[in-house]
């Protein structure tokens, strides 16, 4: 396992984003990202999956446990037709982070500049459960 500090740039901004806002779901995965590790990160040539640990005695979601979030859209200068993400939430603690690319464009190597924004703006963070 390594920390959150061995993120990449792209990624802890885009969790950053994700988890911005005032809504007590919001406040917990907060906590809960402070205090996580990453357990692996998986690069697809499309895309990553970088999951996550949350230890326990760090505050869990019980209601509802399992959801995403994916309202952050980035735009980065190597793709064409930027890139979504979608945060899966399970059994209450953040469990995985999925960055993509739209279309079959290639996933950068190294990513310098992006700009992130939300889906809609102003933002409506809204709670998609899931069926897992």
């Amino acid at each position: 396992m390594v920390s959150m500090d061995d993120l990449a740039s792209l990624e802890k901004a885009v969790l950053t984003k994700l988890l911005d806002g005032d809504h007590p779901v919001l406040k917990i995965l907060r906590v809960q990202s402070e205090n996580a590790a990453v357990v692996s990160q998986d690069y697809t040539g499309v895309g990553f999956f970088c999951s996550f640990a949350v230890p326990p005695g760090v505050p869990r979601i019980r209601d509802p446990e399992n959801f995403e979030i994916g309202d952050v859209f980035a735009k980065i200068e190597s793709l064409q037709s930027g890139a979504g993400f979608l945060l899966f939430i399970r059994s209450g603690v953040l469990d995985m982070l999925e960055g993509y690319t739209y279309g079959d464009e290639s996933w950068p190597e190294d990513i310098k500049q992006f700009e992130l924004r939300y889906n809609t703006e102003p933002r409506r963070f809204e709670i998609k459960t899931s069926r897992v």
